[in-house]
């Protein structure tokens, strides 16, 4: 992603240069558009993104910076410039680019007005008469959390087709249903 403006900068001018973490944020919301319109060319580019930001990193050869980004890239030189920025948004990109379970996930249930967060995948999401059907495939191996934000009060809840009391590890507070899962689960969630 090129730098169209800045803000207080007189120099140096880094008008149309690449600034990677800017160009990786588009990617990651490319991806997400991609899986609601998986016929549209948005994985593609999101991934020519991602490609062109894994080879921007900091090189090897600087051990202090390796694997971090640079804040600019110098195409002619092929350079890298500037403060060394955390490398989160180079991993984010990167586990979809490399076809791995993502480190987050979010989807909204838009006739419930619900929100799904989870670390790793939610899949297969389909609107029920009654609520909300998914799956969900978390990478923590102890486990992970499933948050579900927007219920109105406690709903009946089956996970993998069993019927699931929502007492510890599990919890409703507040209108967020969390829940405790580990591994790929079949997740259900329906007004009582």
């Amino acid at each position: 992603m090129a730098v169209y403006g800045a803000t207080k900068w007189k120099s140096p001018i880094w008008f149309g240069l690449p600034v990677q973490w800017c160009g990786l944020v588009y990617a990651d919301g490319l991806y997400r558009l991609a899986q609601l319109d998986p016929d549209g060319p948005w994985q593609r580019l999101a991934d020519g993104i991602t490609a062109s930001g894994l080879q921007q990193i900091w090189l090897r050869s600087d051990p202090k910076r390796q694997g971090l980004s640079p804040d600019v890239f110098y195409l002619g030189a092929q350079l890298r410039d500037g403060p060394a920025i955390n490398p989160g948004t180079v991993q984010a990109v990167a586990a979809r680019y490399y076809r791995q379970t993502p480190f987050y996930g979010f989807r909204a249930v838009r006739e419930r007005r619900w929100l799904i967060h989870v670390p790793g995948e939610i899949a297969d999401l389909g609107v029920t008469t009654a609520g909300a059907r998914f799956v969900v495939e978390g990478w923590p191996a102890r486990g992970y959390l499933v948050l579900i934000q927007g219920l109105k009060e406690l709903p009946d809840v089956h996970i993998d087709g069993r019927r699931t009391e929502i007492s510890p590890p599990h919890r409703f507070e507040e209108g967020n249903l969390i829940l405790h899962l580990r591994g790929r689960r079949d997740v259900e969630i329906t007004r009582k």
